[in-house]
């Protein structure tokens, strides 16, 4: 009895969740990957340039933010590696993150500025690494900083394993 209690709202949410998709298909990146609304930075876009907008630090001195991000370069690689797997289609892509540092080294909000990329699922880890991150104490501060990240095959992973899309269905 209590499967089936389980069961059913996961079937509904299945249903929702994949309404016009055929059978043994995947929804699209866009639709089944989005960003939640709530990790959009209200306002404007990000400032464009070739290259994207440059890191800014107002009120604590650059290079500490700096040191702490790049730190965690490569989690947050781990986090679009995990995300993009097996979508062919991607490649780099770069998320433009503002967030804001309290007196106590604490990040107390962060988003993600637009234009927003479809990888929701990256997005969300990345926020989520950067909110457990510790600066240390000082004025509080408001950052925005640039990530520039890369698809590629995930650890551990068999180079001459047939890619997902070419994989058949159970049975």
């Amino acid at each position: 009895m209590r499967r089936e209690i389980l069961t059913a709202p996961l079937l509904l949410l299945l249903a929702g969740a994949c309404a016009g998709v055929p059978w043994g298909q995947v929804p699209e990146a866009s639709v089944a990957n989005a960003v939640p609304a709530g990790l959009i930075c209200a306002g404007d876009a990000a400032p464009a340039s070739a290259e994207g907008p440059a890191p800014t630090v107002e009120g604590r001195y650059p290079p500490q933010v700096y040191e702490v991000m790049q730190s965690r370069r490569e989690a947050h690689e781990d986090c679009y590696v995990t995300s993009a797997w097996g979508n062919q289609e991607a490649g780099s892509v770069r998320i433009n993150l503002s967030f804001s540092i309290d007196e106590y080294g604490n990040v107390d909000r962060a988003c993600v500025q637009k234009p927003v990329p479809s990888e929701g699922k990256a997005v969300e880890c990345i926020l989520d690494d950067l909110k457990a991150q510790k600066f240390g104490h000082g004025k509080r501060a408001q950052v925005t900083y640039p990530v520039e990240l890369a698809a590629a095959s995930p650890p551990n992973v068999d180079p001459s394993a047939p890619p997902v899309s070419e994989t058949k269905p159970l049975r």
